[in-house]
């Protein structure tokens, strides 16, 4: 590797050429071992496996070891394979991250390795990202996907984080979602959608868990997104969307955005018993603390936790209140 990273001993460029991808082959060679199953029995016998004490170690913490020492390895030889220009394959390195066994650490560690060399132009590796992100991975192994996803070409991109959107966790969706208005802001026509697309690909209805600090997200995302794709006009319009995701996004906007001039825009809204999204404690969709408005009865600056359970409830009690607030500027 150090005669392949520093040219200034080979006096012939096609000699350094030829070491250079010498090593970038052997470098992802040795790459996709660590990643795979032998590498477990392999580091108990290597020094940093006997440094650690893998072969005395109890099978449970020897696991937990071998997981450290694997995600370790797989960061060290990122920048190696950066320099070196050397690309594992990208299929192998995705099904790593998709497995449920190795340690979510070394997951987002290989995933990250992408970024050096792998092909943005390769479906079969979108669609296993894609994959990935609906599957049960943890969540940091889910946002380390996204990630490579947004890398992609921005129109091949915004339709992948769109996919995603279906998971059946609200956080999952939450992720490629942010990933989405990201683009959409940065990259603007280029991306091939827009604020209002977006808000129409949100669950359709109460059905679909969705959290409120999704939504709180979501409108902060959106209101930094301006021309030629001004969010604030597609919000607006949203307000009267059938698509309750859509809606309750516009909503959240004004809750943190609206004035007391806007206050008419949403009135209608605060007698609608639609119900909010309905959500499993496990979910936490935080519905069940949706504000803190003042504690009728209490001290100065005391508040209580609200729960609600409509949208009217949601617009009366957390939005209607904050809005009134403030004043057209």
């Amino acid at each position: 590797l150090l005669l392949a990273s520093e040219p200034r001993e080979i006096s012939d460029m096609s000699t350094w050429r030829a070491a250079v991808e010498a090593a970038g082959v052997e470098l992802a060679r040795i790459y996709l071992e660590t990643l795979g199953p032998e590498y477990d029995a392999a580091i108990v016998e290597a020094p940093e496996g006997r440094a650690a004490g893998l072969a005395d170690a109890a099978p449970a913490r020897r696991g937990e070891l071998v997981g450290e020492l694997r995600a370790a390895r797989i960061a060290a030889l990122g920048p190696l394979l950066e320099k070196l220009r050397a690309h594992p394959d990208a299929l192998k390195v995705i099904a790593f991250a998709a497995s449920a066994t190795p340690s979510a650490d070394a997951r987002v560690s290989a995933l990250r390795t992408l970024a050096a060399g792998h092909d943005a132009g390769s479906v079969p590796q979108l669609a296993a990202l894609v994959a990935l992100v609906k599957g049960e991975a943890p969540l940091e192994v889910v946002s380390a996907a996204v990630q490579q996803i947004a890398l992609y070409a921005p129109h091949k991109a915004i339709h992948a984080l769109f996919a995603c959107f279906d998971a059946r966790s609200w956080k999952v969706r939450f992720a490629a979602a942010m990933a989405a208005i990201e683009l959409i802001g940065k990259d603007g026509p280029a991306a091939g959608t827009s604020p209002s697309a977006l808000l129409e690909k949100l669950p359709a209805t109460a059905d679909v868990p969705m959290g409120v600090d999704e939504l709180h997200g979501y409108a902060d995302a959106l209101a930094k997104v301006r021309t030629p794709l001004d969010a604030h006009l597609a919000l607006e319009k949203a307000l009267a969307s059938k698509r309750l995701g859509a809606r309750l996004t516009a909503v959240d906007y004004y809750r943190g955005y609206g004035t007391s001039a806007d206050l008419p825009k949403l009135r209608p809204l605060a007698e609608s018993t639609d119900p909010v999204p309905r959500c499993t404690p496990a979910d936490d969709c935080g519905w069940d603390r949706a504000c803190a408005p003042p504690k009728v009865g209490g001290a100065a600056g005391q508040t209580q936790a609200r729960g609600v359970t409509t949208v009217g409830e949601y617009v009366r009690d957390c939005v209607l209140p904050e809005m009134a607030r403030r004043t057209p500027s």
